[in-house]
């Protein structure tokens, strides 16, 4: 597993819980980081469980 990816996708994750309670108002910052997360899924090569993590935290911030 590549550690920079490990890293980035923890921190997509925490940004996204955060932004999603705390600026709900805020819809371009959601769109952002969601759009973000897309775009780490479609265009790395990831694991099964990176996978599972990203799109676990994609219905989470739904």
């Amino acid at each position: 597993m590549n550690p920079i990816v490990e890293r980035d996708i923890m921190h997509i994750g925490r940004v996204m819980r955060a932004t999603v309670v705390q600026c709900a108002p805020e819809i371009m910052l959601v769109d952002y980081w969601r759009n973000r997360l897309s775009t780490r899924i479609e265009t790395s090569r990831l694991t099964e469980y990176q996978l599972n993590t990203l799109t676990r935290t994609d219905a989470r911030a739904r």
